[in-house]
């Protein structure tokens, strides 16, 4: 069983000095991989950084509890995190150090940026669902579409899961219905145009007669997991779920 939840984001670049296209500064903020702010100024100018990035987040599940974090960065590196929990930053580099001392002082600054994570940001996380609440509650099975490749008595199977919401998703290569096949590929959850995800599961097997492949996949729209077959001397396999059952497209 899946426990649902999703994330508002805020990313804020500055510049030390104007860059021709460039804006000085940018705000973006986004609901999972949705959207929600877009704004950039030619008006404020930092004298004492580079490149300046703030980041900042909150997590909410369908429990009702929330997390979140704070992170600055410099030229594209970690710089500085915050912990709301001690109420103290830390450095992440040497350079940081001297700042994180002189921040560290200011209690209402270090009380101010927990505010932001607990208060602020979950009254803007709800602030957004509100108005986009039947896009963020919907619920969209997944694909499934199996592939081989075999080369020197080595199978390459690619298990590709697509077009399902919300964006939690447990995909996995199972031999014998029973052992998880190990694979030192990374998985990655990557979003589609049209507000879904995908994501794409891969091992190499050597086949053997009695052995039997199949890709595991559990979410939240499924009423169980789906288990679909691995067919061998089939080059593709394309399974649509519907409301929790597997129909079979050949």
């Amino acid at each position: 069983a899946f426990t649902e939840e999703h994330t508002l984001q805020f990313y804020f670049t500055a510049l030390s000095t104007p860059l021709p296209g460039l804006p000085v500064y940018s705000i973006v903020g986004h609901v999972d991989d949705v959207l929600a702010l877009d704004k950039e100024s030619k008006y404020l100018i930092l004298k004492c950084l580079s490149v300046y990035q703030l980041k900042f987040a909150c997590y909410m599940v369908d429990d009702g509890s929330m997390s979140g974090y704070l992170e600055f960065g410099f030229n594209g590196k970690d710089f500085i995190v915050f912990d709301k929990e001690r109420l103290v930053y830390i450095p992440a580099t040497h350079e940081a150090e001297l700042i994180t001392q002189k921040w560290n002082q200011q209690k209402f600054s270090r009380h101010q940026n927990r505010d932001l994570i607990e208060k602020e940001c979950t009254a803007w996380m709800k602030k957004y669902f509100h108005h986009g609440k039947f896009y963020f509650e919907k619920n969209v099975p997944p694909q499934v579409k199996i592939t081989e490749k075999a080369s020197g008595g080595v199978t390459k199977l690619l298990c590709h899961v697509y077009g399902f919401y919300p964006r939690d998703v447990d995909v996995k290569w199972m031999k014998n219905g029973i052992d998880e096949v190990y694979s030192d590929e990374a998985k990655q959850i990557l979003p589609n145009t049209d507000g879904t995800y995908q994501i794409r599961a891969s091992v190499e097997v050597t086949p053997r007669q009695g052995d039997s492949y199949s890709c595991y996949v559990d979410h939240s729209s499924l009423e169980k997991e789906l288990i679909v077959p691995w067919e061998a001397k089939r080059s593709s396999s394309l399974y649509i779920v519907i409301a929790g059952f597997g129909v079979l497209l050949w």
